[in-house]
């Protein structure tokens, strides 16, 4: 699963491009870090909101979830995520008389006629006889990464970061072209 952000806002274009005294490729760098910042504060909030979801480890979000920056005008910001469903050996498995106990999606609940095997994965068995038996598997953080809650996470930090931002690098460029003509 893939998620874009891009700017294609004509109003905040508008407002950078209004302060002609900014050259084009300076109106285009304010626009790119201001992509950029905020696309890394929406990383930042999608691997916390995914978190809460799953119960899983932030170290282990992190490693699914990969981030591109944009590097020009055109260019998008992507946060992309990869990997299948987890194994419930990431949710803190504990071997109880009746089964596995773990806390997928946080919450713990018991997995009955379950047992730890090897590499510390859940296990169940598939029919009478000692095989086959079963891997059990948690949450996919791709899945929980474009879930509802996890989506209007991303859209309110676009919409409350990217303008600031914006405004931010926009003074931030008119300073440094004030310094250097010795304003």
């Amino acid at each position: 699963m893939t998620v874009v952000l891009s700017v294609d806002s004509s109003e905040l274009r508008r407002l950078v491009d209004g302060l002609t005294w900014l050259a084009t490729e300076q109106r285009q760098k304010v626009l790119v870090r201001a992509l950029n910042r905020t696309g890394d504060a929406t990383y930042t909030r999608t691997v916390r909101v995914v978190t809460d979801i799953t119960g899983a480890q932030q170290k282990q979000i992190r490693r699914e979830l990969k981030k591109k920056r944009s590097s020009g005008a055109s260019s998008p910001y992507v946060i992309h995520a990869r990997g299948p469903f987890t194994s419930l050996k990431a949710y803190r498995p504990v071997q109880r008389r009746a089964g596995v106990s773990a806390a997928p999606w946080k919450k713990r609940r018991l997995f009955p006629g379950t047992f730890i095997g090897p590499g510390g994965h859940v296990y169940r068995r598939k029919g009478e006889k000692r095989h086959p038996i079963v891997k059990l598997w948690g949450p996919a953080i791709p899945r929980e990464m474009v879930s509802k809650v996890s989506l209007e996470a991303m859209h309110e930090t676009i919409k409350t970061v990217f303008p600031a931002r914006v405004l931010h690098e926009t003074t931030r460029a008119i300073d440094q072209m004030k310094a250097r003509q010795g304003l």
